[in-house]
């Protein structure tokens, strides 16, 4: 089982999600961080939300008719920001690693995957704002 980032909005109290796995940037998260720090812009992990994973990895109830919707969760519960807070990180990010690029992985590259990630995180971030909607990184296992 492997986990990655899913971006997830929500508008009116409802979540949708761009169900599209973006792993690079979750298996690099700290690497991530570290540049975040270094360029003195919010962290990545910052947007990570975590309410799917915890409810999937919650002990199931006998009773299956009353464990919530996770989505429904997450409007309630969940972590959420300003795609204009995301775009800015996002663009910090590519910029950094274009200008100076980052060896992400010891045996195998995947400095491109990661650029591929954020360049596809901040084009979603682009329509989420553009339509009014707030997000977050969500974990899903």
């Amino acid at each position: 089982m492997s986990s990655a980032i899913w971006i997830n909005a929500l508008k009116e109290g409802k979540v949708t999600s761009n169900e599209v796995d973006r792993w690079a940037i979750l298996k690099f998260a700290d690497k991530l961080d570290a540049l975040c720090d270094k360029l003195a812009i919010t962290k990545l992990s910052d947007f990570h939300d975590t309410t799917d994973l915890e409810a999937n990895l919650a002990p199931e109830e006998e009773d299956d008719e009353d464990l919530p919707d996770t989505y429904e969760l997450m409007a309630e519960k969940g972590k959420w920001f300003s795609p204009r807070t995301g775009i800015e990180v996002m663009d910090s990010l590519i910029e950094s690693l274009k200008a100076k690029p980052v060896r992400f992985g010891l045996i195998t590259d995947h400095s491109a995957e990661v650029l591929t990630d954020l360049e596809e995180c901040r084009l979603v971030l682009q329509e989420l704002e553009n339509e009014g909607s707030m997000f977050h990184l969500c974990i899903v296992m």
